[in-house]
């Protein structure tokens, strides 16, 4: 296994709100009265993320500075945190404000709270994802395991998808111990995201602007860094 499981080659936009406790209880109201008449299209699903760093933290470092050409490099799954999971490799890559996502299907595994990077590295060895892709993985450590919440909408013209992300927790991980949930960190606020193709960026503004919450720069593999490790 490691064929792609979904590229998402073409630019799409994405603007984050930070919703703090006090008002997060609004944002179902909000996007029911919305304009742009948001309905639920899906189930609400758990999200687990192991992300990949240099020794250096150098995409943690970039994405803090803000560089244009920067990326993200995580394995997703969804539903419980352990057990026999299907994992997708997923690569981001920003490109000032428009970004592309890579994905490869791995083959299944049991994760548990013993999994280490010697146990990825066999993973990774097992898929077909590209050789490259492959031989930069093996440089990069385990930096951060978060879990969250999501649910999503869709806009009536079926234009614009909004995550509502809650629930959110990160667990420190790395390549010398295992997984220890004594050192869970719990994050009060939710994550609102708006998404879209790059055609309908003027049109995102009005949608946004619907919101009385602050357009913020929020990643959750920065927030969780800080809040894990710094």
């Amino acid at each position: 296994m490691g064929k792609p499981a979904k590229n998402n080659s073409l630019s799409r936009y994405e603007r984050k709100f930070v919703v703090t406790r006090e008002y997060k209880s609004s944002i179902y109201y909000l996007l029911s009265v919305h304009p742009s008449l948001f309905r639920e299209i899906y189930r609400q699903r758990k999200i687990n993320n192991i992300y990949f760093d240099s020794i250096d933290y150098k995409f943690y470092r970039e994405n803090v500075a803000g560089i244009a050409n920067r990326k993200k490099v995580r394995l997703r799954w969804y539903g419980e945190m352990y057990g026999q999971i299907q994992a997708t490799l997923e690569i981001k890559s920003k490109h000032g404000l428009t970004g592309t996502k890579q994905s490869f299907l791995l083959p299944s595994f049991n994760f548990t709270d013993q999994t280490n990077i010697m146990d990825i590295k066999k993973l990774l060895l097992q898929s077909t994802i590209p050789e490259l892709i492959r031989q930069e993985l093996f440089t990069l450590e385990m930096t951060l395991l978060n879990r969250y919440e999501r649910r999503y909408f869709l806009s009536f013209d079926k234009k614009f998808r909004v995550t509502v992300d809650d629930s959110l927790n990160y667990f420190r991980i790395d390549n010398n111990t295992n997984i220890s949930e004594s050192f869970m960190t719990v994050d009060p606020n939710t994550i609102l995201e708006l998404k879209y193709d790059y055609q309908h960026d003027v049109d995102a503004h009005y949608i946004s602007n619907q919101f009385p919450f602050r357009v913020s720069r929020n990643s959750k593999y920065i927030s969780g860094i800080e809040f894990i490790r710094l």
